[in-house]
């Protein structure tokens, strides 16, 4: 009896992994991964600008909401088709934390790019500042 139950367990876990893997049929109107990450990531800024303190204290929501529903006009695809892709790529999880990684490196692009532009306008100094410059050291040479 012990045999049979030992068999019979080995048999069934056997089957489990057979490797014979189910794939998906990707439905018409699907966006490729790597589109599906770019809108995603757009996605995810007005989702944060939507939710952004300064946007709330000024009482502009319903604007950036628009927006937020206009950005699947002006990017050229509906929000409907969206939807089904969002649904096609969630159902599976592997599938799904691709697009996310895609779309994270996205978005750590944009803010590295953010960053780099204002660390070159942090490094020249403005009008301004050259001003004050010259002034001082105009002022230097006739002490």
């Amino acid at each position: 009896m012990k045999w049979f139950s030992l068999i019979s367990t080995l048999i069934v876990l056997a089957s489990c992994g057979s490797g014979n893997e189910v794939v998906r049929e990707k439905p018409n109107g699907v966006l490729p991964i790597d589109s599906m990450a770019m809108y995603m990531a757009d996605v995810h800024l007005l989702d944060a600008a939507t939710r952004h303190r300064e946007v709330r204290k000024l009482g502009i929501q319903a604007h950036v909401k628009k927006a937020y529903f206009d950005y699947f006009d002006t990017c050229g695809i509906s929000r409907v088709r969206f939807d089904k892709s969002l649904d096609y790529w969630s159902a599976d999880n592997e599938e799904m934390i691709q697009v996310y990684d895609l779309s994270m490196e996205i978005l750590s692009t944009k803010l590295a790019d953010i960053k780099g532009s204002s660390a070159v306008e942090e490094e020249e100094p403005s009008l301004d500042e050259q001003l004050e410059d010259g002034a001082r050291v105009r002022k230097k040479k006739t002490l």
